[in-house]
């Protein structure tokens, strides 16, 4: 089964509490394929999601595949208009500024909890904050550019966990798979520079400086939302291509 998240860290922690239902087996299969799709860019925003196809290539109903799709449809990741089929969200300019900005909100939340009680950081917890920072730094020096924005993109996610609050840090799971697909419709030219982004906020949790790590998050978050436009391209996708290697053989 293909796991939701690339961080090392994050890998094998317990996301049931992430979840809007609980998914297990090969419901939980179509959620991650999809959701991997989305958040590395194979399935853009627009691209319509075949029922049928969905079923060949995971061997069940479509009523199991639909039932997978409402629930990403309440998790804003697809959109089923009535009567018209499933596609992957096309949130508009203000939907992605909104969804920007409620991520950077809960960012700054955890970094300033976190921030506030150091010593709170189990050594454990240290070395996840580490593992992920390796892992980051890795797949950027290995030009791996799908896998360095989705580590920077999880590591609000770690601090959310470590922060205490799981229901929180699973929504951030799902606002950064929603700000990938309106920076995807809607950014102009690159990101703004997010080498040592992770470090220098960890490094400020660690040193007891929340104002520091709040301001970090706050002022990328600024920069993030102001590389907005208003270009959105039309796409079509192959699912089998994107979403059949991964699927298991029934």
């Amino acid at each position: 089964m293909p796991d939701r998240f690339v961080s090392p860290a994050l890998q094998g922690m317990d996301i049931t509490s992430f979840l809007t239902v609980p998914l297990a087996g090969v419901e939980a299969e179509i959620y991650n394929g999809i959701w991997n799709a989305v958040i590395d860019r194979k399935l853009q925003s627009g691209m319509k999601l075949e029922e049928a196809a969905l079923g060949e290539i995971y061997g069940v109903s479509r009523t199991v595949i639909r039932k997978v799709l409402v629930i990403m449809e309440q998790d804003g990741i697809v959109e089923l208009p009535l009567n018209r089929g499933a596609y992957v969200a096309s949130p508009s300019r203000e939907d992605g500024l909104q969804v920007l900005e409620a991520a950077s909100v809960l960012y700054q939340h955890f970094a300033r909890k976190l921030a506030l009680n150091p010593k709170g950081l189990t050594d454990q917890d240290r070395e996840r904050i580490q593992l992920h920072l390796q892992a980051e730094e890795r797949a950027h020096n290995e030009q791996k550019v799908q896998a360095s924005r989705r580590m920077r993109s999880e590591l609000g996610t770690l601090l959310g966990l470590l922060s205490g609050n799981a229901l929180l840090a699973g929504t951030m799971a799902r606002y950064m798979v929603r700000a990938i697909l309106a920076l995807s419709l809607h950014q102009k030219g690159p990101a703004p520079d997010s080498r040592a982004l992770g470090k220098t906020i960890v490094d400020a949790i660690s040193k007891g400086d929340a104002e520091k790590a709040v301001e970090t998050i706050r002022i990328y978050s600024a920069l993030l939302m102001q590389s907005m436009n208003l270009v959105m391209d039309d796409h079509t996708a192959d699912l089998r291509s994107i979403l059949g290697h991964a699927a298991k053989p029934r």
